[in-house]
């Protein structure tokens, strides 16, 4: 069975491929990275410096960095192809998806917080109708009997959760992977179908989805295969991170490329 994704004026069908393929992609975006390493350094550099400077801002500061954090990568996307296009790329390229395409990132990033905040209260309502909840729950009430509840948060947490039984919480732990999984999957290439193919945010959450789980063997050797980079990357004093970062950023674009057929 075939995915296929609407774009302007075509249509991207769902390529399956093998699981080894991954070590390509990464083979891919090194080639992509040595043809311009110092200015992928740089644009890695810039948008980690604007996404963390972002982050402190008083009560939007969240919201603006998840902003930022797509834009970027939306940014890194369209620097990936002008380069594989024969181009040269420079820093106010970088940018070019929120002068581009700030709407549909503003969407997507609204549909990823509407995502996280169905899980979490999805997680509320298991822990409390279920043994989970039960069990914290008499926990905590031992907890308010005792007049320990105005402890810290952490060491609140940590007392309910030790009346909890352990099975119950590693199944619980096993579902909140296996959803966090599901929910990944829908804005993995999300941004790149929405910038690079030009398709809409829910088509965009509905190819990226068909993407990954079409390619879930080859998604896991990726997987596996970036995080051991990125350890390996953050050994000499975490420097490795400037190559393992804008490598990553490459490797999106070059699986997209290999995906998405047009």
């Amino acid at each position: 069975m075939t995915e296929t994704v609407m774009s302007r004026g075509n249509a991207a069908t769902v390529n399956k491929v093998k699981a080894g393929q991954a070590f390509g992609w990464i083979a891919a975006a090194w080639t992509l990275f040595r043809r311009q390493p110092g200015q992928w350094v740089i644009f890695f550099l810039a948008s980690l410096v604007v996404t963390l400077l972002a982050g402190v801002i008083p009560l939007i500061g969240q919201l603006l960095s998840t902003f930022l954090q797509y834009g970027f990568t939306a940014g890194f996307l369209l620097c990936a192809r002008k380069l594989d296009d024969g181009g040269e790329i420079e820093l106010p390229d970088l940018f070019a998806a929120f002068r581009e395409h700030w709407p549909s990132l503003l969407a997507l990033m609204l549909c990823y917080l509407l995502v996280i905040l169905t899980i979490v209260v999805a997680c509320v309502v298991i822990m409390i109708g279920g043994g989970i909840g039960m069990a914290g729950t008499a926990k905590l009430g031992t907890l308010l009997s005792q007049g320990q509840a105005d402890m810290p948060l952490g060491q609140l947490l940590g007392s309910i959760s030790s009346g909890i039984k352990p099975l119950l919480m590693v199944l619980f732990g096993l579902l909140v992977v296996l959803v966090a999984l599901l929910a990944g999957s829908l804005f993995m290439f999300a941004p790149a179908l929405i910038v690079l193919d030009g398709v809409s945010v829910p088509e965009a959450l509905k190819g990226s989805f068909a993407g990954v789980w079409r390619n879930w063997a080859a998604m896991l050797v990726l997987g596996v295969s970036m995080l051991l980079l990125f350890m390996l990357g953050s050994i000499p004093l975490l420097l490795g991170l400037l190559v393992v970062g804008p490598l990553y950023m490459l490797t999106l674009y070059t699986a997209w490329r290999d995906i998405y057929v047009r």
